[in-house]
């Protein structure tokens, strides 16, 4: 069975009143339908590690607040595209752990 995306891609403030962003992305990324859905993670004021919090969490990408329109347009079509910001091994082995 297949299952149609609910959308094209997510643009998630992690930093919303009363939610925790990243539990939000890793839900999200478990729902069907959303699991290959590009989860942009938008900082306002990031701190040390909330970039590879992020993206342990299950984001694709992050971007920093406040942007160029131009700046956001162009990092949602290269998600779209398929891009994924990465980390290393042991980037991930320390936010997972």
């Amino acid at each position: 069975e297949t299952h149609t995306a609910l959308a094209d891609v997510i643009l998630l403030d992690v930093e919303m009143p009363g939610l925790d962003g990243y539990e939000t992305a890793t839900r999200l990324k478990g729902l069907p339908g959303l699991s290959n859905v590009p989860i942009v993670a938008l900082m306002p004021q990031p701190e040390a590690g909330d970039r590879e919090r992020a993206l342990t969490a299950g984001c694709d990408g992050c971007l920093i607040l406040p942007t160029e329109p131009n700046v956001l347009l162009a990092r949602v079509a290269k998600h779209l595209e398929g891009w994924r910001e990465t980390l290393s091994v042991e980037e991930e082995n320390a936010y997972l752990h």
